[in-house]
């Protein structure tokens, strides 16, 4: 949801921590926004509310996109890893590229695996969702 001078997660919860960490494209059209507590257990991408009220994974974390026309700013995704659990803190750290089309979102996952998955997306991103314990690339 977007306020005259704020802007809030469409899912906004007490202790999510909603812009614990930020991230602007260098062009000023995109915004990334981390909530590195909330508590959704939904996987991957979403840019319709799908998977927001489940509350099953306590400090999951997740990453909202925003975008700029003008003055006015709307929600275009948000953002889960590939495997989501409990803890993970996904979200603690974004950083968007200057033209805003590439999201790196850091998480303290915890798995084993290595390596890089590639999805592509119906929309503005092309997102690399990889296997890592440390990073998501989007």
């Amino acid at each position: 949801m977007i306020g005259a001078r704020h802007i809030f997660a469409s899912n906004t919860e007490t202790n999510d921590q909603f812009g614990a960490a930020v991230s602007l494209s260098a062009d000023g059209n995109s915004l990334a926004v981390g909530a590195e507590f909330e508590d959704s257990n939904t996987v991957g991408v979403s840019n319709d509310g799908s998977g927001e009220a489940d509350n099953s994974a306590n400090s999951a974390g997740a990453v909202y996109v925003f975008s700029r026309s003008g003055v006015v700013w709307s929600q275009q995704a948000y953002v889960k890893a590939s495997n989501t659990e409990q803890g993970d803190q996904f979200g603690i750290a974004v950083s968007l590229s200057d033209d805003g089309n590439t999201l790196a979102v850091g998480a303290n996952e915890d798995s084993n695996a290595i390596g890089i998955n590639v999805r592509i997306l119906s929309n503005h991103f092309d997102f690399l969702l990889p296997e890592s314990r440390d990073e998501h690339i989007l």
